[in-house]
């Protein structure tokens, strides 16, 4: 296949994905934006690696042509592979473990990671894996999806309703799967015993770990591996156990993989922006959401009393000798906060190396801003003006827009501009309660975003720019 006619596949891809499911199609748009794909003969099927900030993901043409005959083939191998950086099961260190006990390893990694994509993305398995092990061997058998291994009527479900047929007590898909195994199984191993692996490794919530020592009970030396839809032991000495996504951060959370943790309080340093950077922020700050943008925004107005707190015009009256009768002292404006940007900051893993740069312009431009500003990556917590001045972060490092647009909703935020990379998923309740609520959303990208797709943030937005 020559590189032309490869990218007109991956373009298909693209927009099938979307029509999968937006993450999807934001995977493989954040993929071909920020890492290199490649065609490399002699690999087998495909590997994810790179040096430095660089990686790539490089797909063996032979593999790609006769196995890849689909678009949703070519999307669940390279939501494979990202998966695979994710849970670190590229590393170095594998080459030193035994065979059998990296073949353990590999088919409790694949079968982990196709579950949850079948599970999440995909309404029926892609034909890739019916090609690949419906007539396999002991242990290829095991890679096979149970609505492609079971028979019908258990076959013709969907595998949210296998997960559910699992934990019921009368265990009719261990059954099945054992009566499906039954010739396929070396002498000397119980299908039985078999089968309940297999249910729990595709539809339970067992550990990797415990699933792999399981494993070893039963699994023969000397079997064969069958074929793995892409690398598990990184390209060199670069991959390193337990490696993050370098180059690639914010993938997990586009997939919905990361849905953060505990939020974790810590501290940034500031950024010192240009001034050109800061004209162009209160332009937009101004142009998106102040009622009027030729007018300036004060904090507060003056007020007429005959209480003696005098302004600076009156003490010059009173040093005169002059009595002024009614003083004019300023006095907070309660209508200033809305005509105030109301910012939402990303402050996930895949913004870090721009917080200090964004922490820096909004600090430049407080008076323009409502107190507080509000970050958020899985949930929103609020950010006083002076906790913006000492880099105070506040961070799940996943990534939801939903809590965005559920906060403004609930707090009748009529504009609310959103500074974010852009990737995330964007739950549709969400979408729909922001909408009805009347929320007008800005946005203003950390990045280059080559693309917009139906049902991502971008596309929901009345504006999308650039951060200066």
């Amino acid at each position: 296949m020559r590189a032309g006619e490869f990218t007109l596949r991956l373009d298909r891809a693209v927009e099938r994905a979307w029509l999968l499911d937006a993450r999807l199609g934001l995977l493989l748009a954040a993929l071909t934006d920020r890492c290199e794909l490649s065609l490399v003969a002699g690999i087998g099927t495909a590997r994810i690696g790179g040096q430095g900030d660089q990686r790539r993901i490089e797909l063996d043409p032979v593999f790609l042509e006769k196995q890849l005959q689909t678009d949703d083939d070519l999307i669940f191998v390279l939501a494979h592979e990202v998966l695979h950086r994710l849970q670190g099961d590229l590393d170095s260190a594998a080459a030193r473990r035994s065979e059998r006990g990296r073949l353990a390893a590999n088919l409790v990694a694949d079968i982990r990671i196709n579950s949850w994509l079948l599970l999440n993305f995909f309404p029926s398995p892609p034909p890739l894996l019916r090609r690949l092990y419906r007539g396999a061997s002991f242990p290829g058998i095991l890679l096979l999806p149970p609505t492609l291994l079971v028979r019908s009527p258990l076959s013709g479900l969907p595998l949210h309703d296998l997960v559910a047929r699992a934990a019921a007590p009368n265990h009719h898909v261990a059954g099945a799967a054992a009566r499906a195994l039954r010739g396929k199984v070396p002498p000397g191993v119980l299908p039985q015993q078999v089968s309940a692996w297999y249910v729990a490794a595709w539809l339970g919530e067992s550990c990797r770990a415990s699933l792999t020592t399981e494993l070893l009970l039963f699994l023969p030396e000397g079997l064969e591996a069958p074929v793995f839809l892409g690398d598990h032991e990184g390209q060199g000495e670069e991959d390193e156990e337990g490696e993050a996504l370098t180059g690639l951060e914010g993938l997990e959370e586009i997939l919905g993989y990361g849905k953060g943790r505990e939020s974790t309080p810590g501290q940034l340093a500031l950024d010192s922006p240009s001034s050109r950077a800061i004209a162009k922020l209160r332009r937009e700050l101004q142009r998106v959401l102040s009622p009027d943008s030729s007018a300036r925004v004060e904090p507060s107005e003056r007020q007429a009393t005959p209480i003696p707190r005098p302004s600076r015009r009156d003490l010059y009256l009173l040093a005169a000798g002059s009595w002024p009768g009614l003083f004019h002292p300023r006095v907070p404006d309660p209508r200033s906060q809305n005509r105030k940007a109301r910012v939402y900051v990303d402050v996930s893993g895949s913004t870090r190396a721009a917080q200090g740069r964004i922490y820096g312009l909004l600090d430049s431009l407080r008076a323009l801003l409502a107190d507080p500003i509000h970050m958020f990556s899985t949930e929103v917590n609020d950010l006083p003006l002076q906790g913006l001045s000492e880099g105070f972060v506040r961070t799940t490092l996943g990534t939801e827009f939903g809590c965005v647009l559920d906060h403004a909703a609930e707090s009748r935020t009529r504009k609310a501009l959103v500074i974010t990379d852009g990737y995330g998923p964007v739950p549709s309740a969400s979408r729909q309660r922001a909408r009805q609520a009347g929320v007008e959303v800005h946005v203003l990208l950390t990045q280059r975003h080559a693309r917009s797709r139906p049902g991502d943030l971008c596309s929901l937005a009345t504006s999308v720019r650039n951060l200066p």
